[in-house]
């Protein structure tokens, strides 16, 4: 500030300076630098003071730079490690990301092994199964296809249960379950040959060898098989696959809809499947086998045992007799157990199975690329464990079917012992004579035999339905619907008929087929319509022809001859039983329409004779009547003379009947002699020949439940009345 002053009180003018210099020397550190060095100058007082002062501020302003570039270098050190640590942080971030999204990956691809593995229904699931993998391997498109008989479209009208079946009988790859926006590919097929896909599962003369085949769509871009890829039979966990890396470029795929780019990978998924009733017929014939074996084995250890114990009481000798007997004992332990291992219980290798060919196929149509290979790696996995779980929950429940049919005939043989043939018709005798004698019946006034015989059998087949549904033998018939499967299909499908249960609600999609797995949903409710049930009656309604009692008779009539009922007694006696009511109460429904038909056509052809003879009593009246008013006051020869004019004019009136004879003839009438009671006439007339009341007009009732066939006589014109 010294050297501001003296700058301030030197003898140039100040107004000389610029002040932009006097602010520079103010905001610089000049001043404060020069002071210090004069400072140190005065301190030491050096005998070159000029020099010292020089070296002062050339080391002042070396130290400054030193300073500055020191404290960039702290600065830039700063920025650095900011920098390293936004880096970290960043590759932190990336690999938090990272992590979570391949974390949130394995939890999509555990959901869908948890998916598979829980399943407890493919035929609902696999829809969702597709649609979860293709999200997952990023494919256009997931497609089942199994090979089956080819089909053809069914009808209402068609009843045969193997209508869908193709004439030329021959197997396909029939699409079946797919992901969300495959759904053109309902009803498609690949006929043999078409394709690649048909080389997992057939060689090259054609026949089968066992896996799965391909896939295409029509109305998106799909694509279809691959080249037949290499088999891995070495690896435990690799099924037999193909791929083809660019299905355009192989004119031997078969595409549903316009070509695209992408490629073609299908997994043969076969299985030996025992989801069928032989399956769990020879499950039930191996598990009674061992239950078998397994009481002669415990009998025959048990009664070695009470031997060995009595002989170990009796026995006398030294030790080595004793040594030597308990060797002995121990060899024989050791035989009865493996004995005993033998005698295991059955396991689902041992039961019939049956082959089904299934594949899985995916593609990247409109990707333009291939398959990863750890896509193609989860794919493998996936496609074995749809394959395995399929087979499992097959082998579960079978075992469930096999455990419960033996419930249910430990149910049952009581009943089979208990109601014995003579007793049901014991039985059925007394509540017939109940109900005959019952006021219910008296009050219809029955006196035709045709229908109190249609009663009587009503009666019967009544209450045959009503022990059936408030006995032990309900429990029974609704255990069925606790079964994966039954026998005697079409025997369950025509009964559910009977109930007008819909086809679509009970049958294999698109086929007459029963689908137990559908029917037994509606099985129980049955049983309070068949309470309530009458066969008599006028039926109008419109029903499907499956519905109609002729056409359930005519399917149920094969199974109610002695041998195949005594087959199916075997089987369910509750079952045979409720067959027996079904057939019993459409039989009386036939004769309900056949007597109810009859009576009316009876009646009908009644009143119109009626009508006739009235008719002509009216007729025979009008001649009289103008007779007597001719003849009235004339003589006997007079009279005969008349009537001969009568009758010649009555010809022409006949033939004529023309509106001028008949006012001609009203005027001849009118013209009588005096005195002519035509009122008293007329009485005495009416009493003699009187006019039968004409009954109630009568229809023949519809009847469009059942159709029969009728023998109708000719009745002439019924209904049609002549107004007088």
């Amino acid at each position: 500030m010294e050297l501001l002053k003296k700058l301030k009180t030197a003898q140039i003018p100040k107004d000389d300076i610029p002040e932009q210099e006097i602010n520079f020397l103010d905001d610089s550190n000049l001043t404060k630098i020069v002071n210090k060095g004069l400072a140190e100058l005065y301190r030491l007082k050096p005998e070159n003071p000029i020099t010292f002062l020089a070296n002062f501020l050339l080391n002042e302003d070396h130290a400054k730079v030193l300073l500055n570039r020191i404290s960039q270098s702290k600065e830039l050190k700063k920025e650095t490690e900011e920098k390293m640590q936004k880096e970290e942080e960043y590759i932190t971030q990336l690999t938090e990301e990272s992590n979570k999204r391949e974390e949130e990956k394995n939890e999509i691809k555990q959901k869908l092994r948890d998916t598979i593995i829980n399943c407890e229904d493919f035929e609902e699931g696999l829809n969702d199964i597709c649609e979860q993998l293709k999200n997952i391997i990023g494919a256009t498109g997931v497609y089942i296809s199994i090979y089956d008989l080819k089909r053809k479209e069914v009808n209402s009208l068609d009843e045969d249960e193997n209508a869908h079946i193709d004439p030329e009988n021959i197997n396909v790859l029939r699409y079946i379950h797919w992901n969300n926006d495959h759904d053109f590919l309902h009803g498609k097929i690949l006929e043999p040959k078409q394709g690649v896909t048909y080389s997992l599962f057939m060689d090259v003369s054609g026949d089968e060898e066992g896996e799965e085949g391909e896939e295409a769509p029509p109305e998106k871009n799909e694509g279809e098989e691959g080249e037949e890829g290499e088999v891995d039979d070495k690896k435990e966990d690799v099924i037999k696959s193909i791929e083809i890396q660019d299905v355009v470029m192989d004119n031997k795929i078969k595409f549903f809809r316009e070509p695209r780019l992408g490629s073609y990978l299908a997994y043969n998924i076969s299985y030996q499947s025992s989801l069928s009733y032989k399956s769990l017929l020879s499950a039930i014939n191996n598990l009674n086998d061992y239950n078998t074996k397994n009481e002669e084995y415990e009998k025959l250890k048990a009664e070695k045992e009470e031997q060995e114990k009595l002989n170990k009481e009796n026995k006398e000798g030294n030790e080595e007799e004793e040594e030597e007997e308990e060797k002995k004992e121990n060899e024989g332990e050791e035989g009865e157990e493996e004995e005993g291992e033998k005698l295991i219980k059955p396991i689902l290798e041992d039961f019939e199975k049956e082959g089904k060919t299934l594949i899985i196929s995916m593609d990247t149509l409109g990707q333009d690329r291939t398959f990863s290979e750890s896509e193609k790696e989860f794919a493998n996995e996936i496609a074995k464990l749809i394959r395995d779980s399929i087979q499992l929950r097959e082998k579960t429940l079978l075992e469930k079917d096999r455990d419960l049919r033996n419930d249910y005939m430990k149910i049952e043989k009581p009943l089979v012992e208990d109601w014995t043939p003579e007793k049901i018709e014991a039985e059925a005798d007394n509540a017939m004579k109940d109900y005959l004698s019952s006021e219910e019946f008296t009050n219809k006034n029955i006196v035709d035999e045709g229908q109190r015989k249609v009663e009587e059998d009503y009666g019967r087949a009544n209450w045959n339905i009503q022990t059936l549904v408030s006995t032990d033998f309900l429990q029974c018939l609704e255990m069925f619907a606790q079964f994966e499967f039954v026998e005697y299909e079409k025997v369950f499908q025509n009964i559910l008929y009977f109930a007008h249960v819909e086809p679509k609600e009970i049958n294999e999609p698109e086929t007459n087929k029963l689908c137990w797995k559908l029917a037994r949903k509606h099985w129980v409710p049955i049983f309070d319509i068949f309470k309530e049930y009458t066969p008599l009656g006028a039926k109008p309604d419109q029903v499907l022809s499956v519905f109609k009692g002729n056409i359930i008779l005519a399917n149920l009539e094969p199974f109610i001859t002695e041998e195949k009922l005594e087959e199916m007694k075997e089987y369910s006696f509750a079952l045979t039983r409720l067959l027996q009511y079904v057939v019993d109460i459409l039989k009386v429904r036939k004769e309900d329409i056949l007597q109810r038909h009859s009576d009316q056509r009876a009646a009908i052809k009644n009143r119109n004779k009626i009508i006739h003879d009235n008719k002509e009593i009216e007729k025979e009246r009008k001649k009289a009547l103008k007779k007597a008013k001719k003849n009235f006051g004339k003589k006997e020869g007079e009279e005969g003379e008349d009537e001969k004019e009568d009758e010649k004019e009555e010809e022409e009136e006949e033939e004529k009947k023309d509106e001028e004879e008949e006012k001609k003839e009203e005027g001849e009438e009118g013209v009588v002699a005096e005195g002519f009671n035509e009122e008293e006439w007329l009485n005495q007339y009416n009493t003699e020949h009187p006019i039968t009341p004409v009954p109630d007009e009568v229809f023949v009732d519809q009847d469009n439940d059942f159709d029969v066939e009728e023998n109708i006589e000719g009745e002439g014109e019924e209904g049609k009345e002549e107004e007088d």
